[in-house]
C-alpha cells in the first residue's frame, strides 16, 4: 500500500547562514523541531490527488506565510 502523509511545517529554525531559516536542503525538506520548527500532521491520504486537494484547502486557510505544506509518499508493507 502506498500512502501520502500531509504535513504542515511552520519553519522557524535558524540553521542557515547568519541564522536564516532553512526550508529545503540537499536531502529534501529540512525540519528541526528543537530549533523552533512547528510540524503538524494534517492527515494520511490514499491518493496523491486527495493529499493535494487537502493541501489546497489548508493553504487557503493559512494567514500570510504561516508555513509550507509538504506531501510525502511512503511505502508500507
Amino acid at each position: 500500500m502506498i500512502v501520502y502523509p500531509l504535513w504542515h511545517v511552520g519553519h522557524q529554525n535558524e540553521a542557515g547562514n547568519k541564522h536564516s531559516t532553512v526550508h529545503v536542503d540537499e536531502c529534501g525538506v529540512f525540519i528541526d523541531e528543537q530549533d523552533g520548527d512547528d510540524v503538524k500532521l494534517l492527515g494520511i491520504y490514499s491518493t496523491r490527488e486527495r493529499a493535494e486537494e487537502r493541501m489546497k484547502r489548508a493553504a487557503a486557510g493559512l494567514p500570510g506565510r504561516a508555513g509550507v505544506l509538504h506531501p510525502r509518499r511512503l511505502r508500507t508493507r
